[in-house]
């Protein structure tokens, strides 16, 4: 049976605890979770939320996003892509809906929702700072090499 994901959180709004299966469209996860090849298993919301989960949430404009919770504040919480170097705009937290808890890729799987995981995940949060200025360094580079091969 196939379950669309607001049928799905409608279920688990009236306490059914079926897990659903996501594939991603979007590289916003990578390199943890990749487009179009991982299936994605999240579950209703069973605990309190930490920073590092991997979420499942409706944007204000109605979108569905699988993101890592990044930073919680009262009843906001903010997500980031894996892949991303901009956070996504504050969402209240009765917007996520689940927590992705594993993925299979290539047959196997793995878990998202673990300490490891969350303290793994963490990593990409801590150096979000630098990826952008590592982004405009290979940026300036690449003007550089082509400056300097073009004048062979």
């Amino acid at each position: 049976m196939y379950l669309s994901v607001d049928e799905w959180h409608r279920l688990a709004l009236e306490g059914a605890e079926i897990p659903v299966n996501l594939t991603l469209s979007g590289e916003s996860m990578r390199p943890i979770l990749r487009k179009n090849r991982d299936t994605v298993t999240v579950i209703p919301v069973y605990r309190r939320l930490k920073r590092g989960d991997i979420v499942l949430f409706r944007r204000n404009d109605g979108m569905n996003v699988i993101h890592r919770i990044a930073k919680i504040k009262g009843e906001t919480v903010v997500t980031l892509g894996d892949n991303c170097v901009y956070r996504d705009d504050p969402v209240n937290i009765s917007q996520v809906w689940g927590i992705a808890v594993s993925a299979v890729r290539d047959g196997k799987k793995i878990r998202l929702d673990s300490a490891v995981s969350r303290t793994f995940g963490i990593l990409p949060l801590m150096v979000r700072p630098f990826r952008s200025l590592w982004r405009k360094i290979r940026r300036i580079g690449s003007k550089i090499k082509r400056t300097v091969v073009g004048n062979r």
